[in-house]
């Protein structure tokens, strides 16, 4: 059976973001794409699964601050208490 083939316009769709962002992560090499011709490529429904489950984060994983490791602002600096 051959692999489902995918246009940029479904993966964004899947995704959530725009062909801009897959493009650029095709680009980056985070996502795998086929090239179909100089300007035409395609993404295989498999590989989008992939990169789904490679950037799902769990509670466990998450990018919260260490235990006793106090939380930072939006500016990355140290949020001051009180």
């Amino acid at each position: 059976m051959a692999p489902q083939l995918l246009r940029p316009s479904e993966v964004a769709e899947i995704l959530g973001v725009t062909t801009r962002t897959v493009r650029a992560l095709a680009e980056r090499g985070e996502l795998v794409k086929v090239k179909l011709g100089r300007r035409s490529a395609r993404y295989q429904l498999a590989d989008v699964e992939r990169f789904i489950a490679r950037h799902v984060v769990t509670p466990e994983h998450s990018e919260s601050a260490p235990q006793g490791a106090p939380a930072k602002g939006d500016d990355g600096a140290p949020r001051r208490e009180g």
